[in-house]
């Protein structure tokens, strides 16, 4: 819906004539056409770097709930996140896996 909005506003910024109904519903194949591009275009440039700063945002809170949860005193992590079953984390270490559902929550070795 925004795309869809964004390319509308751009059709009115571009086109000097009266802004009618008519001229908007014949301009409305081109806006559905720019609206999939500025979808597409928008979605490939921020979904790497929101993937990229996931872990940075999540391992603080991981720390927080093993250092709660199972009683260890840990400052850094090493491990993944699983992005396919729903925000869990795994550390490459030991057992420790948490998993994410309105908070972190630990299961420990």
């Amino acid at each position: 819906m925004v795309s869809i909005g964004g390319a509308a506003a751009i059709y009115l910024l571009l086109t000097k004539k009266p802004r009618s109904l008519v001229g908007f519903l014949r301009a409305l194949p081109w806006l559905i056409s720019l609206a999939f591009v500025l979808y597409f275009v928008v979605g490939f440039s921020i979904a790497p770097i929101a993937w990229k700063t996931q872990d940075r945002i999540f391992t603080p809170y991981v720390i927080e709930a093993i250092n709660d949860q199972c009683e260890l005193e840990i400052e850094e992590l090493s491990g993944e996140f699983d992005y396919d079953s729903g925000y869990g984390w795994q550390s490459n270490q030991s057992d420790l896996r948490c998993h994410y559902a309105g908070e972190w929550a630990c299961s420990c070795k």
